[in-house]
């Protein structure tokens, strides 16, 4: 007994002391106990995911995770054996400068959240695109170029969020993500919209603003539940007359375009509550007609 706590003891020492070779050597230590090592080693060696999964520490503990957070300050990548973490239902990563992600991510079949955020990722990781049950897709705040065709694959995702990117395009497998509720596509550098965006009919909405987009296709007026809809800080001159036919919108944001003038179908929108419209090149004689066309909606001009 003595003896097994001297070990544990050593082991602790180790794994507390902040030096990559004394925590590997903790590592090789637990493995030649065969996990006869006190709980309070375990609850140690955990903070260390990759080094247990490298070393099949821990098994039973981390087979049965489903959900796990990494920041900044606890990996520096994530490698090939975060597919032995075969129940994970929520990963999150946010304020790692990632390289790359390995393409076994693509095997966690159970995963539903994935999240990397701030990761310094210059490209989308194609094998996400097989993570069939994932419903809520974050990669804000990367270097990401070019959206594959492949994220039509992610038919049950809910919520795709790719703001603070630098994106030029959006595939038009977009239109295959059937059950989208929500697409954020904030600070890209997006022209235009491809037709398939209306073919989302369970958006409830859509924020492209800052971007570059001078027109919106007419197909947004499939959009049937959008309810709000953020296109500020783009080079529209003006909406296309579908927009009439979205009878859910609550609140549209149009702030720092091009506007002219609004098509007079606007005026069907009678659920609208809030229009922001500062920071356009409209006329007083416009501004009057939108006021009187939407008495029940705030305009802010």
């Amino acid at each position: 007994m003595t003896h097994i706590s001297d070990d544990n003891a050593k082991i602790l020492t180790l794994l507390r002391s902040d030096d990559e070779a004394n925590i590997r050597l903790a590592f090789q230590l637990c493995k030649g106990l065969d996990g006869k090592y006190s709980e309070t080693v375990a609850k140690e060696l955990r903070f260390y995911l990759f080094l247990c999964l490298e070393n099949d520490l821990e098994q039973a503990y981390f087979e049965n995770l489903d959900e796990l957070i990494l920041e900044f300050d606890e990996i520096d990548e994530i490698t090939p054996q975060i597919a032995k973490l075969i129940r994970l239902k929520s990963l999150e990563v946010f304020e790692v400068a990632l390289d790359d992600v390995p393409e076994e991510i693509g095997q966690l079949q159970y995963l539903k959240r994935l999240s990397l955020d701030t990761t310094n990722l210059a490209y989308f990781p194609v094998d996400i695109c097989h993570l069939s049950q994932l419903e809520v897709l974050k990669m804000i705040d990367n270097h990401l170029a070019i959206l594959p065709d492949d994220i039509g694959q992610l038919t049950q995702l809910t919520h795709l969020e790719l703001g603070w990117n630098q994106l030029e395009k959006v595939p038009t497998t977009i239109g295959l993500l059937h059950q989208l509720t929500h697409l954020n596509l904030i600070k890209n550098q997006i022209r235009q919209l491809p037709p398939e965006i209306g073919r989302l009919t369970k958006l409830t909405a859509l924020i492209v603003g800052h971007n570059t987009l001078t027109t919106l296709p007419k197909e947004i007026g499939a959009l049937q539940n959008l309810r709000v809809l953020n296109a500020d800080h783009n080079q529209l001159k003006t909406l296309p007359n579908t927009i009439g036919q979205l009878s859910s919108m609550y609140t549209l944001e149009l702030r720092n375009n091009q506007i002219t003038h609004l098509p007079s179908e606007i005026q069907q929108l009678q659920s609208l509550k809030t229009l922001h419209l500062a920071d356009n090149p409209l006329s007083d004689a416009e501004k009057a007609k939108i006021t009187q066309w939407l008495p029940q909606c705030n305009v802010i001009f």
